[in-house]
């Protein structure tokens, strides 16, 4: 974790107009560890031997009513669970071998474990201005900034969450003295603030591919 910064202000016109702008940088990196389940090479190839039986949808056919009228229908289930090569979609093949990684853990229901750190990054800054526009009236302005950026993985190494947030801030203010008992003061402010939540998206190459 390493938190940095600075500050800097001073006369910009001599006793009139006064200037003061800082920054502060954040960024921290926590260990985590995420336990998944992901398909084997020979998943991805087709071969499900060991799970629950999977059917052709291509041999259903109905093969007779029940006692109500409705159609009973069946199919027939892959040989030694092992769905042929010319029924697999290469798009979406292709995609799966791009998200699942390789098993690289074993355990009770789970093959792969992924060690990506939990990333928070942030910066903040911002200016203000002060004058003095005569010696009953001032006015000052400010303007402040904050970005951040959060790494959430998932059990997933390429499908992390990334939580981007941006906020600014302008503020005017004015203050006139009309005496020793009547003090006008007046403030507008502007704040926006927007939070995004991103999740993996393919490379461009590979959408092209």
């Amino acid at each position: 974790q390493n938190q940095f910064g600075g500050t800097i202000g001073g006369p910009i016109l001599k006793n009139r107009i006064w200037g003061f702008g800082w920054y502060e940088g954040f960024r921290k990196t926590l260990g985590s560890t995420i336990l998944g389940l992901v398909p084997t090479t020979s998943q991805l190839n087709g071969n499900l031997s060991g799970l629950p039986p999977l059917y052709n949808p291509y041999t259903t056919q109905q093969v007779g009513t029940d006692s109500q009228g409705n159609p009973i229908f069946s199919r027939q289930p892959f040989t030694n669970n092992q769905i042929p090569a010319n029924m697999l979609n290469p798009t979406s093949l292709a995609v799966a071998q791009l998200m699942y990684p390789q098993p690289n853990y074993q355990g009770a229901g789970v093959n792969y474990l992924n060690s990506q750190p939990v990333e928070t990054n942030t910066d903040q800054y911002g200016i203000r201005i002060d004058a003095a526009i005569t010696e009953k009236t001032t006015l000052f302005g400010r303007y402040t900034q904050d970005t951040g950026t959060r790494i959430l993985p998932s059990s997933l190494p390429k499908s992390p969450t990334d939580q981007n947030a941006l906020a600014r801030q302008q503020v005017l203010g004015l203050t006139h003295t009309f005496g020793s008992t009547a003090v006008l003061d007046l403030r507008a402010q502007f704040l926006r603030t927007s939070i995004a939540l991103l999740g993996y998206f393919p490379s461009q190459d590979f959408l092209q591919s």
